[in-house]
């Protein structure tokens, strides 16, 4: 995207973390303790600043998360002069839908048109098991050479692996 370079310039408060990975969760997640992460702030003037924080998390298909799932601690943070501060973001990967999850925490300060964004995301495994293939060849023996094998979901036609075949492997 464009950059407004003299405005990115005058700015004296920026994030220190560009961008938060809050983890993949493989399924199943009953077990899963959630997880936080953080974003920090820096204020280079001499004044503090006090942001006003939102976040806009969607899965792929634009669904925002189940209540409790993802949760930021405030929504406002300031940050003192010279200094910094932070914000916790937290994902209970035992609530809500599969999906992999993405969007912005976003900090403004109108009185100085300061506009920061974070990116932030985290992945719910689908339901998964594991299967294991055991090839043979016309002689029955294990396969050998080149053999593949594409596991492929019936529902939406992703291919979740592409495995050599040699005798027998876990996909």
């Amino acid at each position: 995207g464009r950059v407004a370079i003299d405005r990115a310039l005058e700015h004296e408060v920026f994030a220190l973390t560009d961008s938060l990975s809050l983890g993949h969760f493989p399924y199943p997640q009953d077990d899963a303790d959630p997880v936080t992460g953080a974003v920090t702030y820096r204020n280079l003037s001499d004044a503090d600043v006090t942001l006003s924080l939102s976040a806009n998390v969607t899965d792929e298909r634009g669904r925002a998360p189940a209540a409790d799932m993802f949760t930021l601690a405030a929504d406002e943070i300031t940050v003192p002069a010279g200094g910094t501060a932070e914000v916790s973001l937290t994902v209970d990967p035992r609530v809500g839908d599969y999906g992999l999850y993405g969007g912005w925490l976003q900090a403004v300060d109108e009185d100085s048109g300061t506009h920061l964004r974070t990116a932030v995301g985290f992945f719910k495994e689908t339901e998964r098991y594991d299967i294991r293939i055991r090839g043979i060849d016309r002689d029955g023996r294990p396969a050998g050479g080149i053999s593949n094998v594409d596991v492929i979901n019936i529902d939406d036609q992703r291919i979740f692996a592409v495995r050599r075949l040699d005798g027998s492997t876990l996909v």
